[in-house]
Formats: structure tokens, C-alpha cells, sequence
């Protein structure tokens, strides 16, 4: 039935002893206006979902930043590799070995 002086629908839920009176919004009625349990057990859902949302998002970003300290980690360890197969290759080729730094000396007298 619709109430036009508050402006929704009363419908009739349940059966029996369980028969309860329920506003109804939409245009015949059809979505039920929550009750207090049912506006807290929903409020208490959403909040539980933007928790894990949250915690998803957290974890989602520790994993990112290990990956990347695990890529950065393996490209030091490639151009090590990469330095020493250089050396390596020129000492096969002949070339002199490579030595440290050099160091200047002057000669004057």
C-alpha cells in the first residue's frame, strides 16, 4: 500500500506471528527500507570490506617493493657477472690482464 504523506510504500513481511510492517521505497515498493539491525550489520560489512580493501592494498605494495629490491639485487649481481666475463674474454683474446687503478708518478730531476 502507498503512504503518500510519508512518501513510500508499507508493505506487510513475514507470516503468522512473524508478520511485520516494512517501508518500501522504489516505485512499487519493492526495496525494503533497512532496519536498525540490518543498517548496523551492513554498515559493519562495509567497513569490514574498506579493512581488507586497505590490508590488500598494503600487502600489494610490500610485495611490489620487495620485488624490486630482488631485481635491483639481481642486476648488481648480472653486471658483476657481466664485468668479470669481459675480463675474462680480453684475457683470451690476449689482451693484457687488467690491472688497479694506475698510479702517476713524476720523474723530474
Amino acid at each position: 500500500m502507498k503512504s503518500k504523506v510519508l512518501g513510500c510504500h508499507l508493505r506487510a513481511v513475514g507470516a503468522g506471528d512473524d508478520l511485520r510492517v516494512r517501508l518500501g521505497t522504489g516505485f512499487k515498493g519493492e526495496a525494503l527500507f533497512p532496519t536498525d539491525v540490518e543498517a548496523r550489520s551492513q554498515a559493519e560489512a562495509v567497513a569490514q570490506e574498506e579493512r581488507i580493501g586497505r590490508e590488500l592494498a598494503e600487502a600489494a605494495v610490500q610485495q611490489a617493493e620487495a620485488g624490486q629490491h630482488h631485481a635491483e639485487a639481481t642486476s648488481r649481481d648480472l653486471a658483476a657477472q657481466l664485468k668479470q666475463l669481459k675480463a675474462e674474454l680480453a684475457l683470451l683474446r690476449g689482451a693484457p690482464k687488467p690491472s688497479g687503478p694506475k698510479s702517476r708518478t713524476s720523474r723530474r730531476k
